[in-house]
């Protein structure tokens, strides 16, 4: 948001004409925990501490969002659903077309998608060498798994569709080719705390875990900074311009007028800020995450609006429900926001509590905290 460089006029134009949340945040800054907590609507320590497997795993997969809708009569399309399009593990940026994961018809064989393309055995892969007629996850596999939900769905039914793009995340080269000339000339801002002199006054236990070293290298090499940030760009330019084939495929179906839109994603990162590189910590980097709603009931009035209040990943689960007319199952530790969409003025938090407690990778430093107003 208010970045002068990075192009991302599908994105602009979705926040344009529904609702755009300056202040939304994870309350976990790590991809699957955070994951995890938008499917329950529940915060990481309500299934387990310590444990990576425990925090990621649902206690009770019923009370998830997609078996809420599944259960009332929703045609539900990702995990717990009845289709399913997306990788396994971390997954890749690249396949061939002819892959079972990109020909899976996400229904009948759910379970035979595992991908088979070179170099195996290497995950995540880098690039497409090898590949007679690559394809890109977020710009050419999305849409082709959308359209195949959207297509075979049934139509008595209302849909809920959850897309997870890959991007942006390493391998940060992974850009489609034609995209690759995108931001090349261009100077770029570099974030105002990532030095080193406040990298070196990050506490010692700090500076001693994650990524660090390559953090402060990159900090010491404002060229070499500059270039990690424009391939950030462009794999974010990447989902940009497939949101704009989701929405014009939605729009060719007759589904726009009544298919709420929700943009948002499961961490932050560091680029350079505090001398870091990666996630993981209570930081504003790391905490942050986009969120925009767009429904098309909303009055003209109420488009392109902005909203200040906190919202959290786990309360995407209980809006979804509310959205659809359901009761909010009383574990969901979230809240509904859908009166504040509209611009209702209603009482809510003052701040939330974050944690990473993983301690299995000694470079990760387990981490909680309060973020307040």
């Amino acid at each position: 948001m208010g970045n002068k460089t990075i192009q991302t006029p599908n994105l602009d134009r979705l926040a344009g004409e529904g609702v755009l949340f300056r202040n939304a945040f994870v309350t976990a800054s790590v991809c699957s925990v955070s994951r995890a907590a938008i499917l329950t609507g529940m915060y990481p320590c309500s299934r387990g501490s310590g444990d990576l497997v425990a925090m990621v795993t649902p206690k009770n997969p019923d009370l998830t969002y997609p078996a809420v809708l599944r259960a009332a009569g929703y045609e539900t399309g990702m995990k717990l659903f009845d289709y399913w399009g997306a990788d396994r593990l971390h997954g890749n940026y690249w396949h061939e077309a002819n892959c079972p994961f990109v020909t899976n018809d996400g229904r009948k064989s759910k379970e035979q998608i595992q991908c088979t393309c070179p170099p195996k055995g290497s995950d995540p892969r880098v690039g497409s060498v090898g590949m007679r007629h690559p394809v890109h996850f977020d710009r050419d596999i999305i849409p082709i798994k959308a359209k195949q939900f959207i297509d075979g769905r049934n139509r008595e039914k209302p849909f809920f569709l959850a897309i997870a793009f890959r991007g942006p995340k390493d391998p940060w080269s992974d850009f489609p080719a034609d995209i690759a000339g995108l931001y090349r000339s261009n100077s770029l801002v570099i974030p105002a705390t990532a030095t080193e002199a406040d990298a070196k006054g990050q506490p010692a236990f700090l500076r001693a875990s994650m990524a660090s070293d390559y953090g402060l290298s990159l900090v010491k090499n404002p060229g070499k900074l500059a270039n990690e940030i424009r391939k950030n760009y462009r794999l974010v330019s990447t989902i940009d311009q497939t949101v704009g084939k989701l929405r014009k495929f939605l729009a060719g179906q007759g589904l726009d007028t009544n298919t709420i839109i929700v943009f948002t994603s499961d961490n932050g990162h560091f680029y350079g800020e505090h001398g870091f590189w990666g996630k993981w910590l209570p930081y504003e980097e790391s905490l942050r995450v986009p969120l925009i709603v767009y429904d098309p009931r909303l009055a003209k009035n109420q488009q392109g609006k902005t909203r200040d209040p906190m919202i959290l990943n786990i309360d995407l689960a209980p809006t979804f429900l509310s959205w659809a007319g359901l009761n909010i199952p009383s574990e969901m530790q979230g809240r509904s926001f859908e009166p504040l969409v509209c611009g209702e003025t209603i009482p809510w938090r003052k701040d939330f509590y974050h944690e990473f407690t993983w301690t299995a990778d000694e470079k990760i430093v387990p981490s909680e905290g309060i973020r307040s107003e």
